[in-house]
C-alpha cells in the first residue's frame, strides 16, 4: 500500500484553486446545501448571540453563513476569516450591498497562528474545514481556537463525510476522493477509504480539554425529485471539474478515466432511481 504523502512537502491543501472564479459559487451552493441539512439553524440550539457577542467563522468562503448570521443578530459582530482574496473580496462587497456593519471580513489561514488577542469571541465557528486541514494541524487550530475563546466561550465544528450515492461512478469517484486526500495527509482513516474527520472530531474536542462537549448529526437527502437534488447535482458538476487536476496530481486517476467517470456520473445523477444523501456531524464544547 503506498504510504500518505509527508504534508509539510506537499504545497496543495485544498483540492480546489480557492481562488478560482467558479470556485465561490460552488462554495455558496455548499454552504446552502449544509445550512438546509442542519435544518436553517445557524447555532445550536443552547446558544444564542446577544448584544455585545462577538462571532468568528473561520474558512469562511464567500460568507454565505456569516452573513446570514449577521443579518439575523444586528446586535452581535461577526467576523469572516478566508484564506482566498477573491473569497473575501466577495464577502465584502456582499456585506457592504446588505449594509451589514456589524460584519468584518480579513485574510487568513486557519493553519497560521491568529491575529486576535485571547479570550475575544463568544462563538467560534468552522464548517466543512476537513478538505485543506493535515491531520497534524487539528490540534493546533483547536488550541488556538481556544486562545481566543472566552471563558464559557463555544467553539463548534461541522465536517461531513463525502456524498454517499448507489451510482457506480459516484462511488468509484468518492474512491479516488478520499484516497487523494489520505495521500496528501489529510484524512484520519487508516487506507484511505474515509475521510474520517466526523469519526475523529468527538476525540478532538475531549483532546482540547474543552467542556459540555455536545453533538448533532445531520443528513441531507439529494436523491432525484428531492428539494436539493438539482442544487446538489449542478455542485458535483462544478466541483468535479476543478478537482480534476488535484486528483491527476496525487496519481490516482488519469485525466481521460476521469472524464469518463465524470460522464458516467453526471448521466447517473439524473437518473430517476438515483440516491443521494450526505452525513454531517456537528460538535461544541465550552472553553473551561
Amino acid at each position: 500500500m503506498q504510504p500518505p504523502l509527508n504534508p509539510s512537502e506537499n504545497k496543495t491543501t485544498y483540492f480546489i484553486n480557492p481562488n478560482d472564479s467558479g470556485e465561490t459559487q460552488r462554495l455558496l451552493d455548499y454552504d446552502l446545501l449544509m445550512t438546509r441539512a442542519m435544518g436553517e439553524r445557524l447555532f445550536p440550539d443552547s446558544y444564542t448571540p446577544s448584544t455585545g457577542s462577538l462571532v468568528i467563522d473561520f474558512a469562511c468562503g464567500p460568507g454565505r453563513w456569516v452573513n446570514q448570521a449577521a443579518f439575523e443578530y444586528p446586535e452581535s459582530e461577526f467576523y469572516g476569516v478566508d484564506i482566498s482574496s477573491t473569497m473575501i473580496r466577495y464577502a465584502r462587497a456582499q456585506a457592504q450591498a446588505q449594509r451589514l456593519p456589524n460584519l468584518t471580513f480579513q485574510e487568513g489561514s486557519v493553519l497560521d497562528p491568529q491575529p486576535f488577542p485571547g479570550a475575544a469571541f463568544d462563538f467560534v465557528n468552522a464548517r466543512c474545514i476537513s478538505s485543506f486541514m493535515p491531520v497534524s494541524a487539528w490540534k493546533p487550530f483547536l488550541e488556538e481556537g481556544k486562545r481566543i475563546t472566552r471563558p464559557g466561550g463555544i467553539i463548534r465544528l461541522t465536517e461531513a463525510e463525502w456524498l454517499y450515492t448507489n451510482s457506480e461512478a459516484g462511488e468509484k469517484i468518492a474512491d479516488l476522493a478520499t484516497r487523494a486526500q489520505w495521500l496528501t495527509g489529510k484524512s484520519f482513516s487508516p487506507d484511505g477509504k474515509r475521510f474520517g474527520s466526523t469519526l475523529a472530531l468527538p476525540k478532538l474536542f475531549r483532546e482540547a480539554r474543552l467542556e459540555d462537549i455536545q453533538k448533532q448529526a445531520y443528513h441531507l437527502d439529494v436523491s432525484f425529485g428531492t428539494q436539493s437534488h438539482a442544487l446538489n447535482y449542478q455542485m458535483i458538476l462544478a466541483g468535479l471539474e476543478m478537482m480534476r487536476a488535484f486528483l491527476v496530481k496525487t496519481g490516482v486517476t488519469t485525466k481521460d478515466a476521469f472524464d469518463a467517470l465524470c460522464q458516467q456520473f453526471d448521466y447517473e445523477m439524473q437518473d430517476p432511481n438515483f440516491l443521494g444523501c450526505y452525513y454531517l456531524l456537528s460538535v461544541w464544547g465550552k472553553r473551561p
